[in-house]
């Protein structure tokens, strides 16, 4: 049997414990995804509703570095009886780290819409939120582009000039002269009293 073709593409994937929250990215908006035991939730996005993509930096990184170190503390009593212990939970923390390292700094990145901001869970580590936000990037560009353009348009309006009424038209007439005593240039001379 062939495969079914949704028009969906996974975009990333991650497992938060015991929930497995998915993105996919649909013709004409993001679906997102999240399973939790026997209930899936469905939330759908439309590009054109997008209002920006947040990433903030946090300091996750540090924790997932000290949290191995710590995790090793109650077994330092035992590297003293055999050193061979010792050697595997440094090569296991020294791995730990280092991959940490690699994958790069932490990060929180959010959707925003007009009525609602939503957390991509799946989306923690910086390089991998700049990789998710450009490929957004260039699907709701295009959904916007006609928005952008209408709003171009209503900009031009608002700034342009009113026309100017035809002559012998209805209020183009000038206005009603001023009373004599409100024109410009017609102030007093000051008397003098001595």
């Amino acid at each position: 049997m062939a495969p079914r073709k949704t028009g969906y593409r996974r975009i990333p994937d991650g497992h938060l414990l015991a929930q497995n929250r998915s993105i996919y990215a649909g013709p004409d908006h993001l679906l997102m995804v999240a399973r939790d035991g026997s209930t899936e939730q469905y939330r759908r996005y439309y590009y054109r509703d997008i209002q920006g993509i947040v990433i903030h930096q946090t300091r996750m990184r540090i924790l997932y570095m000290i949290l191995p170190c710590a995790l090793v503390l109650p077994f330092i009593p035992v590297t003293f009886l055999e050193p061979s212990v010792a050697v595997f939970w440094l090569i296991l923390v020294a791995l730990i780290i280092a991959w940490n390292i690699y994958l790069g700094p932490c990060c929180d990145c959010y959707l925003q819409t007009q009525t609602f901001v939503q957390r991509l869970w799946t989306v923690n580590r910086v390089r991998h939120a700049t990789k998710v936000v450009d490929h957004l990037g260039s699907l709701v560009g295009p959904a916007q582009a006609d928005l952008a353009q209408a709003a171009e348009v209503r900009r031009q309006e608002l700034l342009a000039p009113p026309p100017a009424p035809a002559p012998g038209a209805p209020g183009a007439a000038s206005p009603p002269p001023l009373p004599a005593d409100q024109q410009i240039g017609a102030a007093q001379a000051p008397t003098a009293e001595v």
